[in-house]
């Protein structure tokens, strides 16, 4: 595909990379509940460092497609699948911390050993209830999560592929869009830490409820951006609540559905809502061949966000009980 210049547009290996990223999540997570996080995570690095370290080497299309599209989306894919549940399995009381500390490539010293702590976390591994991806899929919650997931990722990657493309459009210098796309980089590490923290003390679905306003926000913004200095504020208001949802995602399916088979909740969550993530790009690069114009992408941006705060606000965990002898999950007979 090329774009009205006539250079050839790339925007399809991003989308193959988000693509492949999402699907292999249903399986890499239940590889990992069932082996172990180990022979996978050491794979996966391997797959992402090789893919990453070759994209220096790429000098046609279809290279970028096979060292970008398929070995570093497997080993991404590989690498958050595994760690992020790691985490969501260690980590009780401050779990959004430690996410957004995981995430952010820092390290971090260990919980406090006070007997008050301890019989906190005793008194939350007791009361939590456990989910196989199995049960989870029988459930209104996991649902609901999903589409809400599809709705926040389904235009995140257009910025990350269009932003150059949107900035030298308005008469924009490339450095300045470069800069851009540093700032967003930088500030979704710091949305990371920031919103995994507060999701702590205010609960994860107030601490999304802020990155998905904020998300919607920097789609507007962005609709009316024609300077450099509006270009930049964009960029960390968008890369604030992209990172702050990438942080509360895991730690969230992690409070409804318990820790023992995380990976293979959020891999089957992340597989389904996830691959929206490929769509974005492709939709948005066709939208400006033929409007010449970003601005109905942006405006579907904001719109899928709104209808993430909706589903937001109807989520709650699911709930389970016994009855003669049966699974029943919220109304559904399960064996």
């Amino acid at each position: 595909m090329k774009n009205l210049n006539g250079t050839v547009r790339v925007s399809p290996a991003p989308s193959l990379y988000a693509f492949l990223y999402s699907i292999l999540g249903v399986i890499l997570g239940r590889w990992t509940d069932r082996f172990g996080p180990r022979i996978i995570l050491i794979l996966g690095s391997a797959f992402l460092g090789v893919g990453i370290g070759l994209i220096s080497h790429v000098n046609a299309p279809w290279q970028l497609y096979v060292v970008y599209g398929l070995l570093a989306s497997w080993g991404m894919s590989a690498t958050y699948i595994t760690a992020n549940p790691i985490i969501v399995k260690w980590f009780i009381a401050q779990r959004g911390l430690a996410l957004g500390v995981a995430q952010s490539g820092l390290g971090m010293r260990g919980q406090s050993s006070s007997t008050a702590h301890s019989e906190e976390i005793y008194e939350a591994i007791y009361q939590e209830v456990n989910w196989s991806a199995a049960e989870a899929i029988h459930t209104k919650s996991f649902w609901i999560l999903t589409a809400l997931f599809f709705c926040t990722w389904l235009f995140v990657f257009l910025l990350l592929v269009h932003l150059v493309i949107f900035a030298m459009d308005m008469g924009l210098s490339r450095e300045s869009a470069l800069i851009a796309l540093s700032i967003l980089g930088g500030s979704s590490t710091l949305g990371r830490l920031i919103m995994g923290t507060i999701s702590d003390r205010i609960g994860r679905k107030k601490a999304l409820t802020v990155t998905l306003c904020l998300q919607v926000l920097s789609w507007f913004w962005i609709m009316g951006t024609t300077t450099s200095w509006m270009l930049l504020i964009f960029s960390a208001l968008f890369g604030f609540s992209y990172g702050g949802v990438s942080a509360v995602f895991p730690a969230i399916i992690g409070d409804y559905f318990g820790r023992l088979k995380a990976a293979s909740v959020i891999g089957a969550i992340f597989t389904l809502a996830g691959s929206a993530a490929a769509i974005g790009p492709l939709v948005a690069g066709s939208i400006h061949d033929l409007t010449r114009s970003y601005q109905l992408a942006f405006l579907l941006g904001a719109l899928t966000n709104l209808l993430a705060l909706a589903l937001l606000f109807i989520s709650k965990p699911p709930r389970r009980t016994e009855v003669r002898g049966e699974l029943k999950v919220e109304g559904n007979m399960v064996s």
